[in-house]
């Protein structure tokens, strides 16, 4: 069974190289067969000979004898027309011949083999048939030169096949030689027709509309008028060479506009050729013949287009090399952020299973098994008490520690008069019950403390896994590579003046993004003024340079530029510490983050002085941090609440009042945890933000206040610690000076005016830490309506 498995398999393989084979042959004799038809009058056929010839260059590639069979039937269908039918086959035999022989005596197959074997060949024929006819033999002297030449251009062309597979861009020559077999196609096909329409009109019309997309108008204008001398030797009218090269410079010109632009732009001026240079009403090239070859460049499929452009032009390599390595970066990038993603997620379910467990409090019976052994063990009525009444005393201890739990003590009374007519030592069990309570107690708060820990680490390592994804969405983006633009960039620095060494352009999540690398300017700022105008026109939307830092001293500043944001923010902050205190317990931030959004952050920690405000600089730094990591709100929040309730025995909270605005879009999100009201003024409108829960800190489980709302131009967001919070409820005239002062242009000056204002209505002297943070959100010029 397994010896006819293996001849099947052996039988399928030789089906599958057959058919392979059967499929080149017929190629290879095809292409024979058009080329061998081609000629320069009834006495001149030097192509056929030439293909032959190239042929036996590459035997290891293409089947020799399958092209000189295609050309041998090219020739015999032009009998009738041959003015020396025997020197044609003959000269065609004899360089195959002297070939088969080269090859037999292990020669070197070179292109200075097959010229030779044309010379001899060509020499043989007319020794043999045009000797007598000196005409006929300076004939066969042209061709025997053409035949030469065309020998290396068809070897250059079946060297790129022959090396497709590692190439990358072609050269001139190669671009020439193809272009050549081009043409020699067109003029195989001849006058072949089918109900009038011509297949060398299809083919050329289909190769310009290529040439053109792919290579350029420049690209498309030449192998334009190249395809149209070949029709017009073929038999087509003189104008028809101009109105292809023509035609095939305006699609080149209108690549831009994709396939159906191309296509469009070419049939458009072949019309115009048509009706204002001919002057005719017959159309130069048939319009059946334009739609057809239009037809099939339109339906070729896209890996066809890049396969063969990367060929022709290098931003297309570039573009495709680009893509490549895109694509293993993500298959290896990916994958490594999968695995670690799951490290942390199965990490994070490890310590919430084990958070779980432990979250029932351990037996007090268990302790209570220690009382005997410190008090009562000398005692004569123990066994009694502790093994005949085992219930009935556990039963006591219980209530016992019930009572120490709830009052904090627990007396000989709390025996009950029962146990103290029978316990002989009552204030000594009373002694040993208290130090077992209290160690027990506080084995038990220490015990919440670690379960609480486990269950803050488990949530900070699901944490960590949720902004892993989150990074995995990143790295997923697509990237969308703009040659196009890249080239509008460098003609556009190239007219201001600025010569860039790299340019790249890109989509990235939909926003444009372009990088730079030019030569430092000293300290003149162009990458500010007249470089982020050029970058801005090409790509038709306000781009902003990121900061990558100083660059002064090095020889070329790398630059990147994003679109701009719609909004800024404008923003002041006063502050003013208690009385008698050195440091203000409130903390503030005001800080940028890399996906658009702003952060404005007020917190104030329990009291005042250098207490406070180390609690306060603790959270706000650890937002900062987080945020930062890209962490979403609810881990930030559950993360810097365990940390406050965990980083020690006492209690320690702080408000938390936070506006995140996303300067793309306006979409503002307020949240408050403890913090006082706060303020959105828009015009003559006011919204007041109420104030929020429980600090953070405090419980386990806190619910934030939240707001989510769409900013807009000239909106004015103020915020303020309870100092100043709790004097604005106390007293109108507080609330009045805010609304005076939003009048104010300068956030700096109103935040100074309602500091001011609070400390007079608090007699001089600020009773509590005061800080006020006002921010102005500002529409940036380039997208005002």
């Amino acid at each position: 069974m397994a010896e006819l498995r293996r001849e099947r398999q052996k039988a399928k393989m030789e089906v599958n190289v057959t058919l392979h084979s059967v499929m080149t042959l017929g190629i290879v004799f095809a292409a024979g067969f058009l080329i061998g038809r081609v000629r320069i009058s009834d006495g001149i056929w030097p192509f056929g000979v030439a293909y032959v010839l190239a042929a036996f260059l590459h035997a290891d590639r293409i089947n020799p004898y399958m092209a000189l069979g295609g050309v041998l039937a090219a020739l015999a269908t032009y009998i009738s027309q041959m003015d020396n039918i025997a020197f044609n086959f003959a000269v065609v035999g004899i360089a195959a011949a002297l070939m088969i022989v080269a090859s037999c005596l292990k020669l070197p197959m070179r292109p200075l083999t097959a010229i030779i074997a044309a010379g001899i060949a060509y020499l043989i024929g007319t020794l043999a048939f045009k000797l007598s006819l000196l005409l006929a033999a300076l004939s066969s002297l042209v061709e025997m030169g053409l035949c030469m030449l065309m020998v290396l251009v068809l070897h250059n062309a079946f060297r790129f096949f022959a090396e497709s597979r590692q190439r990358r861009v072609l050269s001139d020559e190669e671009i020439i030689s193809l272009l050549f077999v081009a043409i020699l196609g067109v003029l195989g096909l001849g006058d072949i027709h089918v109900f009038g329409v011509y297949l060398r009109n299809i083919v050329a019309v289909y190769l310009c509309l290529m040439a053109g997309f792919l290579g350029g108008a420049s690209v498309g204008a030449g192998v334009g008028l190249a395809l149209g001398l070949a029709c017009v030797i073929s038999g087509a009218d003189t104008l028809y060479m101009a109105n292809l090269g023509i035609c095939s410079l305006v699609g080149g010109v209108c690549k831009k506009l994709k396939r159906p632009g191309t296509a469009i732009g070419f049939l458009a001026t072949n019309l115009f050729m048509t009706f204002y240079a001919a002057e005719s009403a017959t159309l130069i090239l048939p319009i059946i013949d334009a739609l057809l070859g239009t037809a099939g460049f339109l339906f070729t499929p896209k890996s066809v287009l890049e396969f063969i452009g990367k060929y022709v032009d290098v931003n297309l390599l570039r573009v495709h090399e680009q893509k490549l390595h895109l694509e293993r970066f993500r298959e290896l990038t990916t994958g490594r952020l999968k695995e670690i993603s799951r490290v942390f997620a199965n990490a994070s379910r490890i310590f919430a299973d084990s958070a779980s467990k432990n979250k029932e409090t351990g037996s007090i019976s268990y302790m209570i098994g220690t009382i005997p052994e410190k008090c009562c063990a000398s005692c004569m009525f123990c066994r009694s008490c502790w093994d005949e009444d085992l219930e009935k005393t556990y039963a006591l201890m219980q209530k016992l520690y019930e009572k120490y739990d709830k009052n904090g003590n627990i007396y000989e009374r709390d025996l009950g008069q029962a146990f103290q007519k029978k316990c002989i030592y009552p204030e000594r069990l009373i002694k040993a019950a208290r130090s077992v309570f209290e160690k027990y107690r506080t084995n038990s708060k220490w015990e919440s403390k670690i379960v609480e820990s486990r269950a803050m680490v488990g949530e900070q390592l699901n944490g960590v896994s949720r902004v892993i994804d989150s990074l995995l969405k990143e790295v997923q983006i697509d990237l969308e590579f703009r040659p196009d633009l890249e080239e509008e960039i460098r003609i556009g620095l190239d007219g201001a003046g600025i010569s860039a060494k790299e340019v790249c352009a890109y989509i990235c999540g939909g926003n444009i993004q372009v990088n730079l690398l030019l030569k430092n300017c000293h300290g003149q700022e162009l990458c500010r003024t007249r470089v982020q105008r050029v970058i801005s026109e090409a790509c038709g939307v306000p781009m902003q340079m990121q900061d990558l830092g100083p660059c002064t001293g090095r020889k070329y500043c790398r630059l990147r530029y994003e679109q701009a944001k719609a909004y800024s923010l404008q923003s002041g902050i006063s502050r003013m510490k208690k009385e008698g205190s050195k440091v203000s317990g409130d903390a503030y931030s005001f800080e940028g983050l890399r996906d658009g959004r702003f952060m404005l952050l007020l917190c104030d920690g329990m009291g005042s002085g250098e207490r406070a405000a180390q609690e306060s600089s603790a959270a706000v730094s650890l937002m900062e941090d987080f945020y930062k990591a890209n962490f979403d709100d609810k881990t930030v929040l559950d993360a810097i609440n365990k940390l406050l309730l965990l980083s020690s025995s006492d209690e320690i909270f702080s408000t938390m009042d936070l506006c995140m605005i996303n300067l793309i879009d306006g979409n503002a999100k307020f949240t408050k945890i403890g913090a006082p009201h706060s303020y959105l003024i828009r015009g003559n409108t006011i919204k007041k933000l109420q104030a929020g829960t429980l600090p953070i800190g405090i419980l386990d489980e806190f619910r934030p206040a939240v707001y989510n709302m769409k900013v807009e131009n000239g909106d004015l967001i103020i915020m303020f610690s309870d100092g100043i919070a709790d004097l604005e409820n106390a007293s109108d005239a507080l609330f009045e000076t805010i609304l005076e002062a939003a009048k104010l242009r300068s956030t700096q000056e109103i935040a100074d005016r309602i500091l001011s204002m609070a400390l007079g209505i608090d007699g001089g002297e600020a009773k509590d830490d005061m800080t006020v943070m006002v921010t102005r959100v500002v529409k940036n010029r380039s997208f005002a309506a």
